[in-house]
C-alpha cells in the first residue's frame, strides 16, 4: 500500500493520462514504473504499449491496481469505466460505461458537451424537437408537438425533450449551444441515434401513404474501391438535398438515409 499523494481518478477522463499522472507522480517519489508494474504483475513492457495505445489493458488488473493505489470501491469501478469507455469494441459496452461515468458530478462537468452530445443523440424526438424549431409555425407546447409528430412520443417525454433543449440553447430563437460532432462520444451516441431513426423508417412502411414517402435500395456486387466512391456520391447527393433552396414558409420535417452496408463476408468485419 503506497504512502504517496496520488492524483483523484475523478480528475480524468482517460484512463491512460490518469495511469502517466501516476507514474510521474510515482517518480517524484523515487518509485519506477517498473516496480509498479511488478507489484501489478505484468511486464514493463506490456504497461508502456498500454500508455502507447498498442494494447488495452486488462479489465483483470483493475482490483490489484486499485488496491496498490489505494482506491476505494468506487474509485475502482470509475477506473473500471474508463477503460471500458476507451477500449471497448462493443457499442452497448462503451454507452453503459459512459451512462455510468456520467452520473459523476466531475464527470459531467469536465465532459459537459460530450454529456450534452450523448443525452441528445440517445432520443430521436429530442433532435426531431430542435429541427421543428426551425419550422414557421413551430411552438413549443406538448401537445402541439405531440400532435405533429407521427412517431408517438408522451407528453411528459416531450416535456424532459423541451427542458433539455432550452436548458442547453439548442432550440431555434436562442443563442445556439454547443454540439460536440467530433470523434469520440459523438460516434458513440450516433449509433443509437441511428437505431432510433431507422425505426422511425421501418414504422413509416405501415404508416405513411407511399407517396409521402421515399424508400429506395437495391444490392449490387463491388469491392471495397467501389464501395469507397459510393458512399462520396452519398455523401455528395447529402450535401445536394441540404442545399437546396427551402420555402419561407416551411411547415413540415423529414429526415433522409442513404445506407450502404454488407450483405456477404469473406473475411471477419473487424
Amino acid at each position: 500500500m503506497l504512502r504517496v499523494n496520488l492524483p483523484k481518478i475523478y480528475d480524468f477522463q482517460d484512463y491512460r493520462e490518469y495511469l502517466n499522472e501516476i507514474f510521474n507522480t510515482l517518480k517524484e517519489n523515487k518509485i519506477s514504473k517498473r516496480a509498479f508494474a511488478k507489484e501489478i504483475g505484468f511486464s514493463n513492457a506490456y504497461i508502456t504499449m498500454v500508455l502507447k495505445k498498442k494494447r488495452n489493458l486488462d479489465l483483470t488488473y483493475i482490483d490489484k491496481i486499485g488496491e496498490y493505489l489505494n482506491l476505494r470501491d468506487s474509485e475502482k469501478k470509475y477506473f473500471e469505466n474508463l477503460c471500458i469507455l476507451a477500449d471497448s469494441d462493443q457499442a452497448e459496452e462503451r454507452s453503459e460505461a459512459f451512462r455510468k461515468l456520467s452520473r459523476f458530478k466531475t464527470y459531467q462537468k469536465k465532459s459537459r458537451s460530450d454529456v450534452v452530445t450523448h443525452k441528445y443523440l440517445n432520443h430521436w424526438h429530442y433532435v426531431a424537437i430542435r429541427e421543428m424549431s426551425f419550422l414557421d409555425d413551430f411552438c413549443d407546447d406538448p401537445d402541439w408537438i405531440q400532435n405533429r409528430l407521427i412517431g408517438k412520443i408522451s407528453k411528459r417525454d416531450i416535456e424532459q425533450a423541451l427542458n433539455f433543449l432550452k436548458k442547453n440553447k439548442l432550440l431555434n430563437g436562442q443563442e445556439m449551444g454547443h454540439l460536440d460532432c467530433s470523434e469520440g462520444i459523438y460516434r458513440l451516441a450516433l449509433g443509437r441515434f441511428h437505431r432510433e431513426m431507422l425505426g422511425q423508417v421501418t414504422d413509416s412502411i405501415e404508416k405513411i401513404p407511399s407517396k409521402k414517402r421515399s424508400i429506395m435500395g437495391f444490392s449490387k456486387a463491388m469491392n471495397l474501391k467501389n464501395f469507397s466512391q459510393a458512399v462520396k456520391i452519398m455523401e455528395d447527393a447529402i450535401k445536394q438535398i441540404n442545399n437546396l433552396e427551402v420555402e419561407e414558409k416551411t411547415k413540415e420535417l423529414y429526415h433522409f438515409y442513404f445506407t450502404g452496408i454488407p450483405l456477404t463476408s469473406k473475411e471477419d468485419l473487424q
